[in-house]
């Protein structure tokens, strides 16, 4: 790998655009010369190695897929962000100079009109360059879902499982009767059709690891376990700071469904109900931008709203919190929970797949059943007055685990 290009629909927003720029600073930084290629705004202090391709015509794209998603779900606009077509793209990426100057394409989360599905197939067609694919969430596996859960009845989460068949009968586009052959089905085949054995998937955790191997789709490339990095040297501080009596939560969209805003709301309820003075003293800090206000009102706590902190903001914020609450119906990694942890701030969320495998309880902070939001009042209480013991040395070493140092060794060596 002398001559990397990344792939990002976005160069900031959201944790896939956060790890895609990542990625492109890490390896410059060792010599190798990477440069990215985007569709989305990019700020005016963008390096010259970042370029936008065709930026009206994206946004013209963009609302037409848009427009015909929402046809396909049949005008449900709670779910216009959980499924996408990839019917719209910007085929001129591969008539880029900078597509045909790499050696080594690196996929990272691509949808919303940046690579139509006929995009993606003749990139993967091209036997002259290595493709790496990072999969920050399990759309490239599925017949058009981002992450393949269903909200039950009490709103736990239950995965759905027919991306292992070939999709059809898409609960998402709850067509009824329920469609063996609905569009679901129809972009699977599409996906199935591409030659993705010469593709090198990166799984950023071991539950997605184990997924991609088990789909259809997957189980034809490559799976490489890579998880996501980070600095901690950002949020690391040997001394211990004043800490505010503060809940925060974390999330670039905190009203997605999956983040479980709902279910926060609900465990601090419970909380306040259970000790009388809990109101008074602890408020709970939002850190993201909801598109829909509805979850904030008659918020059981004080609310404080920070939509867009800066890196030393948000590391300041973790490291002054009590405690850092997760309440994620699903979670591909966790990156804000393990950035708390490095900041010497204890979590409580409920005992996922994902992040439990840098989670433990009696650690670092205190885990729920899912979907529990009694037991996960019970946790907040428990942390909050310091019931719950919290080790250093255990979350160093765990910490030690995801540094950019130790997992872009490994992703060179690829």
């Amino acid at each position: 790998m002398k001559r990397l290009l990344i792939l990002s629909t976005f160069y900031s927003g959201g944790g896939a655009a956060l790890v895609a720029r990542r990625t492109l600073e890490a390896v410059r930084a060792r010599g190798i010369e990477a440069r990215m290629l985007v569709s989305g705004p990019l700020p005016d202090d963008a390096p010259p190695y970042v370029r936008r391709v065709s930026g009206a015509k994206w946004t013209v794209l963009r609302y037409l897929e848009k427009l015909q998603t929402l046809v396909a779900l049949r005008g449900r606009r709670e779910n216009l962000f959980r499924f996408s077509t990839a019917s719209e793209g910007l085929s001129e990426v591969l008539r880029n100079p900078w597509f045909e100057w790499a050696d080594t394409v690196h996929i990272h989360w691509v949808q919303q009109s940046f690579l139509s599905l006929s995009d993606l197939g003749k990139i993967l067609e091209r036997k002259d360059k290595r493709i790496l694919w990072t999969l920050h969430d399990l759309w490239p596996l599925t017949g058009g879902c981002h992450s393949p859960y269903t909200l039950g009845a009490e709103g736990e989460t239950v995965l759905c499982e027919r991306f292992r068949e070939g999709c059809g009968r898409c609960p998402v586009l709850r067509k009824a009767p329920r469609d063996p052959s609905d569009l679901s089905s129809r972009l699977f085949r599409k996906k199935m059709a591409w030659p993705v054995d010469c593709v090198t998937f990166l799984a950023i955790s071991r539950k997605m690891e184990a997924i991609i191997k088990q789909s259809p789709i997957g189980a034809k490339g490559k799976t490489v376990l890579l998880p996501n990095f980070f600095d901690p040297s950002l949020f690391f501080v040997k001394a211990d700071p004043p800490r505010k009596r503060r809940i925060l939560f974390v999330a670039a969209r905190p009203d997605d469904p999956v983040k479980g805003l709902d279910m926060a709301k609900e465990a601090l309820r419970k909380a306040s109900e259970r000790h009388p003075g809990f109101r008074d003293e602890f408020h709970f800090t939002l850190v993201g931008t909801p598109k829909d206000e509805t979850l904030l009102s008659d918020w059981p706590l004080p609310l404080e709203r920070i939509p867009r902190p800066s890196k030393t903001e948000l590391a300041d914020l973790y490291r002054t919190s009590t405690l850092t609450l997760s309440s994620s119906r699903m979670e591909t990694f966790g990156m804000t929970l393990l950035e708390s942890l490095a900041s010497g701030t204890p979590v409580v969320s409920f005992a996922i797949d994902k992040p439990s495998t840098f989670l433990r309880e009696g650690t670092n902070g205190s885990f729920a059943p899912p979907f529990d939001t009694g037991a996960l009042a019970e946790c907040i209480l428990r942390v909050c007055h310091a019931e719950v013991p919290f080790d250093p040395g255990t979350v160093a070493r765990t910490v030690e685990t995801f540094r950019e140092d130790a997992v872009m060794a490994r992703f060179t060596r690829l």
